[in-house]
């Protein structure tokens, strides 16, 4: 079993999308059922299907030895070529890691869908009512037939159900009747973009009908409003049809025809004669549209007597549009003997653009090896992703089928030489499958409870680079498989085209994931309306959000749509990059407590030509080319070891396009292994390489989601606390401002991540240790002596002392928490919930003393902190998650106090002598439910009284009738503005006496004169307090 292991390794590494090991160019792999059937029960590979990342989808069969002839009600000739196998959908997912799963799925369809039959006796060609296609990845589409009698081809129906890589099955769809007995009848094109689902053609005696459908959420198939149907009566001698997905996300269909001779005259069978008795057509489908486009000619010959025997379209791989190879054989009279013919093969190539233009045709008239067989079953010629073609073939044999494939580049008629030996012996069905990575797999003969298969890489047989899966792209920046500490100091990303583009409608897309699990996570998407063009519009760049690349260590792949860009000159769209071909991966080294020391002993200048000298020594070690390693100087102490300091040190790596080269992986691994083994390693004896950290090696930096899921959801917990407080609070006191229960708790959250900030981080880097602690502590200790000062300077007024008597420790609690804000003070007077402690009567000097030393703490406070926050990240090299959210609440913080402040700032010069808090209607409590009514008269009692005084002292003689009109002032204003009409005509009467009486003190009337000055007592204590008189003075009218 481990060596079998070790061969599925390997094996599926030369699978894989993003990984070509150079040194081997081909390989074979063996897997091993878990479910074992027996000795005369092989498991066969049937057919195979590959998504756009690179997975596998095999079907696996197995003859049913229970299979019944008679229930086929067929001849003993028909029989013999009909096969059987056992009712279950057997299906080997082989992802691009090395892993194989099996899922083994009754879908519940009639057992008539698992017997194949074979459309010519002498050839290994079957007929299979199932059949597989990929939809977006992790979804397989299957079709099959539905039949209410078995025996009656006329009761046939199509069906198709989508199952998934886990073997969940989904609702299935009737695509309508169909004629049972033609084979090739159904055809599945998926577009371009997965999102945007499938075309499906059906093809009767007279027309071709097609039908868009696209896959919803839930799994299930759901039919677009856009159906069509084209007519293909006529004398027609072949027809052949083709749905292909163009570029722009919309359809074609390709059509086609040769048409019977009317002459029997032989023709001319040169090539150079092929200029109309065979045309291929285009018929554009708009995607969402229900409507067939106008036919337009692609390509036409006037030679007589061709058949069409194969027709293959796709999107070009190496210019631009899309192109069509046919092979198309003409059949030539003999001139000596009429009944002789002869059968004469071309190969054509068809270009076209998406608007259904021809750009060119051209004849590939390949000359094969000496060797190969006169008579080739289907022989075809395939398209390679990475420019050329391989021109296929097979032959029957009683072990299976014989495999001749020939490559060819673009231009040259004579077959490129590679690894692979033809023939080559493959399974009973001739399995095989062209990857997006430029390989090939084929499927081998099996064994028991063993299937096999053959890997080979073709070579790259175009001028142009195949490192991105996309001959259109000639580098980016950074390249792909780039490794780098520092990924959040990257400002933008650019990719530059081989030939000039301009830009179009599509999106640019940055994705982080997990290798591990598979999820990704959307960070960034730029319309390509929001990228630049430089390099004589070759160069597109795209400018990097601050927040992308928020999580270093973590992985991240770019991609951009089909149609991001249009070829300049074509006004052609152009294909997109699919996800995880060009991705960024980041590492770490550590320095001993010796290269510590060292390193922080250099100045500035010998710092930076450290960093040079261990890439450069590095290099050298690996080896490796010196401009593929580079750092950006940062160092960082090593948060995970508390007992000694040992820096951490950055290390980039760049990919390579020479397969000579080794990959940004083996490098990893060289380098993890000489460090690891730094006594017997070349390490040892480099003047920087030395200093290099034996037990650390070198390490990708962890993924701070996976590292810390569980404390960001105990985080967000927490947040979401005060707001399921503030909520309680609304519904006990609506009137209340209970929003202060959020502001608190943000406070609080505030001051301990900095304050964790501080303790666990601050000495990461070094010089920035001091500043944390000042502009932490300093702010928090001036913030507690300012919220004593406002304190203990409203005990001053009677009825806040009052208040505060009762609620006192709850004041000193608060006045803690004011170290972190001043406005933590504003909960006293915001009767929260409606509680007690909430309604302090604060003065309105308080208040303002509040408001402004809050505004001076963004200076000493707020401010230096998101400072140090973004040195700090500017100068480490792997990024926690307590400076993360320390940075996240600091800004946030600092945004909502400038906001705020301004608002308030503003209002406050407007409106000078307003409670710019909230200030709701509080209760009746404590015997102060008319406080506010009393207020408003002793405020006009106190006006009237400063008139009194004002007329007294300018005019004596007529002191008592001015005093007798301003009491009846007070009087009638009393009466106006009380409530309480009664407390007021006492309070009034009482004022009276006093200003006509001896001026001595009444405790009754709370009113008294000294010095000949009158003197206002408030009147809201009651006579029996304890407390000393609250007295108000007015002088001279003030």
């Amino acid at each position: 079993m481990i060596v079998t292991f070790l061969l599925l390794w390997v094996a599926l590494l030369l699978v894989s999308v993003g990984i070509k090991q150079a040194e081997s160019k081909i390989s074979n792999f063996s897997y091993i059922e878990t479910v074992k059937y027996g000795e005369n029960i092989l498991p066969h590979v049937w057919n195979s299907i590959v998504y756009d990342d690179g997975t596998i989808v095999l079907r696996i069969v197995r003859k049913d030895p229970n299979f019944n002839q008679l229930i086929l009600n067929t001849t003993s000739e028909t029989i013999s070529n009909i096969t059987c196998f056992q009712n279950l959908l057997s299906l080997r997912v082989l992802y691009s890691n090395g892993t194989v799963i099996e899922r083994d799925i009754d879908l519940g369809i009639q057992s008539l869908n698992y017997c194949v039959s074979k459309i010519d006796v002498n050839s290994n060609l079957y007929d299979d009512p199932i059949k597989l296609y990929a939809l977006d990845t992790n979804y397989v589409l299957v079709t099959y037939y539905n039949a209410t009698n078995e025996f009656d081809n006329s009761t046939y129906s199509y069906w198709g159900m989508v199952v998934d890589w886990n073997g969940n099955k989904y609702r299935p769809i009737n695509f309508g009747a169909t004629i049972f007995s033609m084979p090739n009848k159904n055809s599945i094109c998926r577009n371009i973009n997965p999102n945007k689902g499938f075309l499906r053609l059906s093809i009767s005696s007279n027309a071709i009908k097609w039908g868009q459908y696209i896959m919803a959420n839930n799994g299930n198939i759901i039919q677009l409003n856009a159906t069509g149907s084209i007519d293909i009566t006529g004398p027609f001698r072949s027809t052949l049809f083709e749905a292909i997905s163009t570029v722009n996300e919309d359809y074609a269909i390709i059509f086609g025809s040769t048409f019977n001779s009317t002459s029997n005259s032989s023709s001319n069978n040169s090539s150079d004669d092929l200029t109309s008795s065979g045309t291929l057509r285009i018929y554009p489908l708009e995607y969402g549209k229900n409507s067939t486009g106008t036919s337009l000619l692609l390509w036409q010959t006037s030679l007589q007597n061709l058949t069409f025997s194969y027709l293959r379209c796709a999107i070009s791989n190496t210019g631009v549009g899309h192109m069509c190879t046919m092979t198309v054989t003409q059949s030539v009279q003999s001139e000596n003997d009429g009944n002789i013919f002869t059968n004469n093969i071309f190969y054509i190539k068809v270009t076209f653009l998406s608007s259904g233009s021809a750009l060119n045709f051209t004849i590939l008239n390949h000359n094969l090896p000496n060797g190969v067989p006169g008579k080739l079953d289907q022989l075809t010629i395939n398209p390679l992703p990475g420019g050329g073609y391989m021109l296929s073939a097979y032959t029957s044999n009683t072990a299976g089928v014989l495999f001749y494939g020939y490559l060819f580049n673009e231009t040259f008629q004579d077959p490129i030489s590679w690894e692979l030996s033809i023939p080559v012996q493959l399974n009973i069905v001739g399995v095989y499958t062209i990857l997006p990575n430029n390989s090939l797999i084929l499927a081998l003969n099996e064994s028991v409870d063993t299937w096999k298969l053959l890997t080979v890489d073709f070579p790259n047989l175009s001028n142009s680079p195949y490192a991105y899966s996309n001959l259109a792209i000639e580098s980016t920046y950074p390249s792909t498989n780039y490794s780098m500490l520092d990924i959040t100091s990257l400002s933008y990303i650019s990719v530059t085209f081989l030939s000039p583009v301009e830009l179009s409608y599509g999106n640019i897309s940055i994705y982080q994931f997990d290798p591990a699990t598979g999820k990704q996570t959307l960070r960034q998407s730029t319309p390509a309306i929001l990228c630049t063009l430089n390099n004589n519009g070759t160069t597109v760049k795209v400018d990097i959000l601050p927040c992308t690349f928020s999580v270093p260590g973590a992985n991240y792949y770019v991609m951009f749509d089909n149609n991001f860009v249009k070829n300049y000159a074509y006004k052609e769209p152009l294909r997109g990059l699919r996800g995880r071909i060009w991705t960024f991966n980041t590492g770490l080294l550590r320095l001993t407590v010796n290269g510590t020391m060292y390193l922080n002993s250099l100045d500035q200048n010998l710092r930076n030509q450290f960093f040079d000298n261990l890439t450069a020594e590095i290099s050298q070690m690996i080896p490796v080319e010196p401009n593929r390693l580079s750092t950006n100087r940062k160092s960082q102490i090593d948060p995970s070891n508390n007992i000694v300091n040992q820096e951490l040190l950055n290390l980039d790596i760049k990919s390579t396009k020479d397969n000579k080269q080794p990959s940004v992986v083996t490098i990893i691994r060289i380098l993890n292994s000489l460090i690891k083994n730094k006594d017997y390693t070349p390490i040892i004896t480099g003047q920087i390489t030395q200093y290099l950290d034996p037990t650390y090696g070198f390490q990708e930096s962890p993924n701070l989601w996976e590292k810390y899921m569980l404390r960001f959801i105990l985080v967000f917990l927490v947040i979401c606390v005060p707001i399921i407080v503030f909520l309680i609070a609304r519904r006990i006191e609506k009137t209340g401002h209970n929003v202060v229960v959020i502001q608190l708790g943000f406070i609080i959250f505030d001051v301990v991540i900095n304050s964790l900030f501080v303790g666990n981080n601050g000495k990461d880097v070094i010089w920035l240790y001091i500043p944390s602690v000042i502009f932490l502590t300093v702010p928090i200790g001036l913030n507690i002596i300012v919220a004593y000062l406002i304190i203990d300077q409203e005990n001053h007024n009677k009825k806040f002392f009052t208040w505060f008597i009762k609620f006192g420790k709850i004041t000193a609690i608060i006045t803690l928490i004011a170290g972190a804000n001043i406005e933590a003070l504003t909960v006293l007077f915001s009767n929260v919930a409606g509680f007690a402690f909430a309604r302090a009567p604060f003065s309105l000097k308080a208040k303002s003393r509040i408001f402004w030393w809050s505004c001076i703490t963004i200076f000493i406070k707020d401010i230096p902190q998101i400072i140090i926050q973004i040195l700090y990240q500017k100068n480490t090299v792997i990024y926690d998650i307590i400076p993360l959210l320390t940075l996240i609440t600091t800004s946030v913080n600092l945004a909502i106090n400038v906001i705020n402040k301004l608002y308030q700032g503003k209002n406050r010069f407007r409106h000078k002598n307003t409670d710019h808090y909230p200030a709701p209607d509080l209760p009746n409590d404590d015997n102060n439910g008319n406080d506010n009514d009393n207020d408003e008269i002793i405020e006009n009692n106190m006006n009237n009284l400063n008139n009194i005084s004002s007329s007294n002292n300018s005019n004596t003689s007529n002191n008592s009738n001015t005093s007798n009109n301003s009491i009846n002032s007070i009087n009638s204003s009393n009466s106006s503005n009380s409530i309480n009409s009664d407390n007021s005509i006492n309070s009034t009467q009482k004022a009276t006496s006093s200003l006509y009486g001896n001026h001595s003190r009444d405790t009754e009337s709370r009113y008294s004169s000294y010095n000949g000055e009158l003197n206002v007592v408030d009147t809201r204590y009651h006579v029996d307090e304890a407390y000393d008189d609250d007295i108000i003075e007015v002088v001279d009218g003030s």
